[in-house]
């Protein structure tokens, strides 16, 4: 084949830049095609041979690229079974991992500051009488990371 008319004859419906090899052609997509889209090719009749004889007819298909991917899940599930115990000064929680996705660890706030925790939070600041305020969010680090849907919080006066 003559590459140059075959490559000038060659058509993408939508249009997509790539560039040609040969020993068989080729077309090789600068960037990944679209997903879940209908492609129409057309090698148009310009196409010749090495003696100058065009395509009789033009050579056409088409092709549908797949769906992309769904991407998995990566949201921790919310702590459970959150407890206290309490002193005359002090206040220690627990908590445990809900079931299902990896849970990295706790975001944890205590009186409107916030921490990063394993399952325990001790606050030993509370002061004899004194109210202590937890809300606890899942964390996984998976990707760019996420927070559990939604939280678990306690008010507890020690």
């Amino acid at each position: 084949m003559n590459k140059t008319s075959v490559e000038n004859a060659f058509s993408i419906d939508p249009s997509v830049n790539g560039t040609f090899t040969w020993s068989t052609m080729n077309f090789n997509p600068d960037a990944n095609l679209t997903p879940n889209t209908l492609y129409n090719v057309t090698i148009r009749t310009g196409a010749q041979d090495l003696a100058g004889n065009n395509l009789a007819t033009a050579y056409i298909w088409n092709f549908t690229t797949a769906a992309a991917p769904v991407p998995p899940n990566t949201t921790p599930p919310v702590p459970t079974n959150l407890q206290n115990m309490t002193g005359n000064d002090w206040v220690k929680f627990t908590w445990t991992a809900g079931v299902g996705i990896v849970t990295d660890g706790y975001n944890v706030s205590m009186n409107h500051g916030w921490y990063n925790k394993t399952n325990t939070f001790l606050n030993s600041t509370v002061g004899a009488g004194n109210w202590s305020n937890i809300t606890v969010w899942a964390w996984n680090a998976t990707g760019a990371g996420n927070m559990s849907a939604t939280n678990v919080s306690d008010n507890v006066q020690a």
